[in-house]
């Protein structure tokens, strides 16, 4: 599940003066929320760690005495800090009989606290945090990089368009694997790996660790459409490249390398080199 920032948060600032550790009612912001809002007796417990992971966990937690009306939210706050200073949050829905969970995305070998909170008009109630040390990376092999998708925003073209690059590797045999959808012109107008266009076929290469690794694309016509073809090109010389995707971090993130470039009766498209985030 994807990682959100929500805006009470911030407001909230989850400080010790606003979430005790193990509250159980709702202390609410002044009289006239009172007033307003009669002191409700929302809480949230027994905090588990239902699935441990390298790439996501799963957790889950109770929450008793429901207050529908006044509940505005449901989720769970974590943090690398043990102060839970500078939490992410995920929403989650609570379930008939009073269970919530969420699947959330983390980073491998990596401590986190992690605590459930039900958001109430004017003020939150938190559980107890849980600290969840993530399993050891998988060393990167054809087989792990199946089904990922990476992605990269704005990014510039040769002419200054700005471009939503979204970028899906797919498992081959032996070391191959396949890039699909690299070109965003393409994507965009409906060229798409699903209806058998917009593949490179690429050759995936680890570090002696497992760590990083790289896959190399030879220029060649884009699998299935007209004359399009795919390359990386050295913009100072004109020299033809390879496309060459840099992962790292056992797969966490990675790098579009050189420009990328498409051709068909003409039509030029270049992209700039830039990093791609793990979706």
């Amino acid at each position: 599940m994807k990682k959100l920032n929500i805006k009470f948060l911030s407001l909230l600032t989850l400080t010790a003066g606003l979430l005790a550790s193990c509250a159980d009612e709702v202390v609410v912001k002044d009289e006239a929320d009172k007033n307003i809002f009669p002191t409700s007796t929302v809480s949230v417990s027994d905090m588990k760690l239902v699935e441990n992971g390298n790439k996501s966990i799963v957790v889950s937690a109770v929450v008793a005495n429901s207050d529908t009306l006044n509940v505005m939210e449901y989720g769970f706050v974590y943090s690398t800090n043990e102060d839970m200073s500078d939490p992410a949050a995920v929403k989650v829905a609570v379930k008939e009989d009073g269970v919530m969970s969420a699947k959330i995305s983390i980073a491998p070998s990596t401590t986190y606290y992690i605590a459930a909170y039900a958001y109430v008009r004017g003020a939150a109630v938190q559980s107890d945090a849980i600290a969840v040390t993530t399993n050891d990376p998988d060393p990167i092999t054809v087989a792990s990089l199946n089904g990922s998708t990476y992605y990269a925003t704005g990014v510039a073209d040769a002419w200054g368009d700005s471009w939503n690059i979204e970028t899906t590797l797919v498992a081959g045999e032996g070391d191959s694997i396949f890039v699909c959808n690299l070109d965003p012109y393409f994507a965009t107008n409906g060229f798409v790996a699903a209806n058998g266009y917009n593949v490179l076929g690429g050759v995936l290469a680890v570090s002696e660790d497992g760590s990083s690794a790289t896959i190399t694309c030879s220029p060649g016509q884009a699998v299935g459409y007209q004359d399009v073809v795919f390359y990386g090109y050295d913009m100072e010389t004109g020299n033809i490249l390879d496309i060459v995707i840099e992962i790292y971090n056992y797969g966490q993130s990675a790098a579009l390398k050189n420009w990328t470039g498409t051709y068909s009766g003409g039509w030029w498209s270049m992209i700039s080199p830039c990093a791609l985030t793990l979706k």
